[in-house]
């Protein structure tokens, strides 16, 4: 499991004099499996974020009305990163 905090970003001045993007907080779960073949073999399999947890940044400031607040939501899926390993 990973947990990331939120993330402060960068002012955001049309919005009032102490508005701030932040990218909220989340916690994804990332696995990785390894199989050794032969002493000399290896394949591994390592995805990211299984419980596909998208990202969502939003900005606000002590004048920002609620419906300003949205921002943004990137859903990136599940990337799959496939691996061999061999000793020649």
């Amino acid at each position: 499991w990973v947990y990331r905090g939120e993330v402060p970003g960068a002012a955001v001045a049309a919005l009032g004099p102490d508005a701030i993007q932040y990218t909220e907080a989340s916690t994804r779960l990332d696995l990785g499996f390894s199989y050794e073949l032969r002493r000399y073999l290896r394949f591994a399999v390592g995805l990211t974020n299984v419980n596909e947890v998208p990202i969502r940044v939003v900005r606000y400031g002590s004048q920002t009305p609620g419906y300003a607040q949205p921002g943004t939501y990137r859903d990136l899926g599940i990337p799959i990163t496939l691996s061999v390993k061999g000793t020649f």
